[in-house]
């Protein structure tokens, strides 16, 4: 017996902008948007210490409060 499949909403977006994609990908005429970005430069590097002392004076929170 086959497995029904509860759809919605959500899965049909994705999965529409998903073919729409490859369709454009293939070199198909698709209505789409392309946007460019220009994106910040990335952090520089932490160390263990740097974001311990970050989360507990910046934010005030200990790692154990982050474990939930």
């Amino acid at each position: 017996m086959k497995k029904r499949i509860n759809r919605n909403e959500y899965y049909e977006g994705i999965k529409a902008g998903l073919e729409e994609a490859l369709a454009w990908a293939e070199g198909k005429e698709v209505p789409v948007t392309i946007r460019e970005v220009e994106l910040p430069e990335p952090p520089k590097a932490m160390s263990g210490r740097q974001i311990a002392a970050l989360r507990t004076k910046k934010m005030g929170v200990s790692r154990r409060c982050l474990r939930g």
